[in-house]
């Protein structure tokens, strides 16, 4: 098991305001601000196992093949999005808490950026001309 401190801002839009979502969670359980993320009565929380067999329960109902998927596929999607968002890899690597570069296999590039990467290599290329 691994605690991290995760810092979340407020957002604008009262509907996607993770914090004030999260100080109304604690209040309603009377939990400390200290308790983990998925809290639902003192000292109770919802764990791995419990997060994603009801995961596998939605992607089911919603006609997903639930074998796909995985709590960490949490992991990997926000590595990648955070990445795709402008985000350095050390960025990456440190919130996500790898030690290592096994983090870099996570990074997905869609077309685009790929594209991006490539004319970047091509302008490098003919400036040096």
């Amino acid at each position: 098991k691994r605690d991290m401190c995760i810092p979340i801002p407020s957002n604008d839009d009262p509907c996607l305001d993770i914090d004030s979502h999260l100080i109304l969670l604690m209040e309603t359980v009377d939990a400390p601000p200290d308790a983990p993320a998925f809290t639902y009565g003192k000292g109770r929380f919802i764990g791995y196992t419990q997060f994603t067999n009801r995961l596998k329960q939605i992607l089911r109902k919603a006609g997903l093949n639930p074998d796909l998927f995985s709590g960490h596929s949490f992991r990997r999607g926000g590595a990648s999005f955070l990445f795709s968002s402008g985000a350095s890899q050390l960025m990456v690597q440190v919130l996500g808490g790898w030690s290592s570069l096994c983090y870099t296999r996570y990074l997905y590039m869609n077309e685009e950026d790929r594209l991006d990467a490539q004319l970047l290599m091509a302008r490098a290329i003919n400036d040096s001309i």
